[in-house]
This record gives structure tokens, C-alpha cells and sequence, in this order.
């Protein structure tokens, strides 16, 4: 497993969604703190314009399908467990929307993964990634 950061990028009706861009912004920061590279998982269909616009990332891996233009949890889940198990990054992002949330806590069963869920904020520190989580309405911060 490298130290490459895995962000799965969102869209509703082909237009992508501002979360997917703030991810890539965090996931720059992981990936250059860590030397790794920063990807992009895209699920879609007829997408390849939007693909282009993830320029930030160093890679873009892009699914066309018609199963994929909108979002289907089974689909999105099998289709990111391949992706998953064909990259291994050692980071995964997924945005806090009702999507990430389906997708999130089953890739982390799938793919036996921790998962910091609620995170508004990760870093690395050292040797160890430190995610900051929201609980209780916004009331407390745990890292």
C-alpha cells in the first residue's frame, strides 16, 4: 500500500459537485505530506468533460456506465470496492452527504478499513493521520 490519497468525487446530473473540489484541496495536502500522489475516482456516464475538470488531481480514475449517471448505492459501492482494491491508497476522502455516508461505511466493512466519519478535518502528524470529528450537533471536537 503507497501513499497515494483516493478522492471520490461526487456529481448530481453530470455537474460536479463544490465538495469534490474541496476534497481534492485536502487531499493535496495529505498526499504532498505524505509524498504521495492524489487521485480522483469518478462514477458517471457520458462524464468525460467533468473528468477533465479534476485537474488537480495527479490521476483520474473515470467508470462510464449508464448504471452510474445517478447515484445507485449498490452500483457505487461495488464499483469503488474494485477501484479500492486496484489502487490501495493508502487514504480514501469521501464527502459527508447522505452519498458519502452510504458509500463510506460500506467500503470500510468491504474493504476492512477504519473510518473516521463526521471528520471536518485531517492531518498527518508525524507518522500518524489525526482526523477531527464533530459530535453532538457541532458541540464537540474529537480528534
Amino acid at each position: 500500500m503507497g501513499q497515494d490519497v483516493l478522492v471520490v468525487a461526487e456529481h448530481l446530473r453530470g455537474e460536479i459537485a463544490d465538495v469534490t473540489y474541496e476534497l481534492l484541496g485536502k487531499g493535496r495536502q495529505l498526499a504532498t505530506a505524505t509524498r504521495g500522489a492524489l487521485t480522483v475516482a469518478l462514477l458517471g456516464s457520458e462524464m468525460q468533460d467533468a473528468a477533465e475538470s479534476l485537474g488537480a488531481a495527479d490521476k483520474v480514475f473515470y467508470t462510464d456506465h449508464a448504471q452510474l449517471a445517478d447515484f445507485n448505492p449498490e452500483a457505487y459501492v461495488a464499483t469503488l470496492d474494485e477501484v479500492l482494491a486496484d489502487t490501495s491508497p493508502r487514504r480514501t476522502l469521501i464527502a459527508n452527504t447522505s452519498m458519502g455516508m452510504d458509500l463510506a461505511a460500506a467500503l470500510s466493512v468491504r474493504q476492512r478499513l477504519p473510518l473516521a466519519a463526521y471528520a471536518v478535518d485531517v492531518a498527518i502528524e508525524g507518522h500518524n493521520v489525526v482526523a477531527t470529528s464533530q459530535l453532538y450537533g457541532g458541540k464537540i471536537y474529537a480528534e
